[in-house]
């Protein structure tokens, strides 16, 4: 996931008025960690985790689903580039 995608699910945690702490528990995770690494973009929002984070926070669905797809799409990009340049070498 990228820090564009992270900062919008920042935002959308702010609105809801709840932590990183308390979103986290909601979402089934001990320590607010993952939290953080999704809103810096250090990693992706898994999608079983999508739906819940959408009822608590409000956000769209299809606004997360696009997000989704945008991060896997990207990585998938990115892996079929490195393999490019590699096989040009």
């Amino acid at each position: 996931m990228d820090r564009k995608t992270g900062r919008l699910l920042k935002l959308a945690r702010i609105k809801a008025d709840i932590t990183q702490g308390e979103l986290a528990k909601k979402l089934g995770y001990k320590s607010p960690q993952m939290v953080s690494n999704w809103e810096r973009g250090a990693c992706g929002l898994p999608p079983k985790k999508a739906l819940m984070f959408c009822r608590i926070t409000g956000m769209s669905r299809e606004v997360v689903e696009h997000m989704i797809v945008s991060a896997v799409t990207g990585k998938m990009l990115g892996k079929v580039r490195t393999q490019q340049r590699n096989s040009e070498e």
